[in-house]
């Protein structure tokens, strides 16, 4: 006996179903790559830059690799926190996704200057201000789009971090324009970065619980 046809609603329906399961699954694929390629990058990395230190021990070069490190380290935990709270069967938000392949693309560009994604490509210890400099420019698109895009979105509490984030990858890209001495440069990307890590804390602890915001 044939099947009963579908109305248009319910085509309207199965259709509206086959493209939230399908951008879901791009957005799943996406993140889990870009989180595979920075997991590989430290993983490649770590062993040869620790036997290099100590072939060679130096401070600048030291806190050179400490500040890359610590930038690389907070993308990827920013980017897997950022995603933490993405139902698997609910439908992404408008520009859910195509923020997520922006801020892929950011994390990656950075890394690669940072020296992490090729060996022996990126920027190397004599241009560190243009490896600082590009993994601060990549926090402030990711800041600014997530600001543009998502601020009248649950839970709001997210954009006092997002301005502080923002703020404070600017500052660090002017120190890296600025083209200052290196030990000065690379003392202030240390401050620097840990205003950009203590922001992170207390964004993810927001972003891992119920927010006042997200019960009205």
């Amino acid at each position: 006996m044939p099947g009963t046809p579908q109305t248009e609603a319910q085509r309207s329906e199965e259709g509206r179903k086959r493209r939230t399961t399908a951008k879901k699954a791009f957005q799943s694929m996406w993140i889990a790559g870009t989180t595979g390629a920075f997991f590989t990058a430290l993983t490649r990395n770590l062993p040869d830059h620790v036997r290099g230190l100590r072939q060679s021990p130096d401070l600048l070069n030291a806190l050179d690799l400490f500040l890359r490190y610590g930038y690389l380290l907070w993308l990827l935990a920013y980017f897997f926190t950022s995603n933490l709270r993405n139902s698997p069967t609910s439908e992404p938000r408008s520009r859910e996704v195509p923020f997520d392949v922006l801020q892929s693309a950011c994390a990656l560009a950075a890394a690669f200057g940072l020296g992490f994604i090729v060996q022996g490509e990126g920027f190397h210890a004599d241009s560190y201000g243009w490896a600082m400099g590009m993994a601060n420019a990549a926090i402030l698109v990711i800041s600014l789009f997530s600001w543009i895009w998502f601020h009248s979105v649950k839970p709001t509490e997210m954009n006092r971090h997002r301005i502080i984030g923002g703020v404070i990858s600017a500052i660090s890209l002017g120190v890296a324009l600025a083209k200052l001495p290196r030990l000065p440069s690379l003392l202030l990307f240390l401050f620097l970065q840990l205003a950009l890590w203590v922001t992170l804390c207390f964004f993810i602890g927001k972003r891992l619980k119920p927010q006042p915001s997200e019960s009205t």
